[in-house]
């Protein structure tokens, strides 16, 4: 191996590590900016609050044990949430319907199958809806794809 190699290969892991690291400080940014618990009094005073009225989010695979936690965290910021599981059980026609009802579309990378990933791309393409990959099927994930600017514009502008 001659020095320009192991020079290339350095310079490459750390840009991955660089990236990696900045991806980990947008989930903590996510969890530290997130006020409410599930049950909370959204009411109390104290810092703002993550406020997505108006907006729909189908959120497509994930781990089953999850989507309660998901759903919750949803619904706490005022969207609306729909689920989709990635064609276990749901079957892939319906996508295209539950894409259309919603304002964003989620997706963990980690736990959905190719073809539903696919499918799910296509139809946002074709209704123009925003299709956001999560890194994890986390609620971390799905906070730092709700703090995208975005997302956010999209409950600014409401129905």
């Amino acid at each position: 191996m001659t020095a320009r190699t192991a020079v290339a290969e350095e310079r490459s892991a750390r840009l991955h590590s660089e990236r990696e690291n900045e991806a980990l400080r947008r989930e903590l940014e996510a969890i530290a900016s997130v006020t409410f618990a599930v049950g909370e009094d959204r009411d109390a005073p104290g810092p703002p609050r993550l406020r997505l009225g108006g907006i729909t989010l189908l959120c497509i695979g994930g781990r089953t044990h999850h989507i309660a936690r998901l759903r919750a965290v949803t619904e706490a910021s005022g969207a609306t949430f729909l689920h989709h599981d990635g064609g276990s059980e749901h079957h892939l026609n319906i996508l295209a319907g539950l894409a259309s009802q919603a304002d964003v579309v989620v997706f963990p990378v980690d736990c959905i199958s190719h073809h539903a990933a696919q499918v799910a791309n296509q139809c946002c393409r074709q209704s123009g809806k925003q299709f956001i990959p999560l890194r994890f099927a986390s609620v971390t994930s799905l906070l730092v794809a709700l703090r995208r600017p975005e997302v956010n514009r999209m409950a600014e502008a409401g129905p």
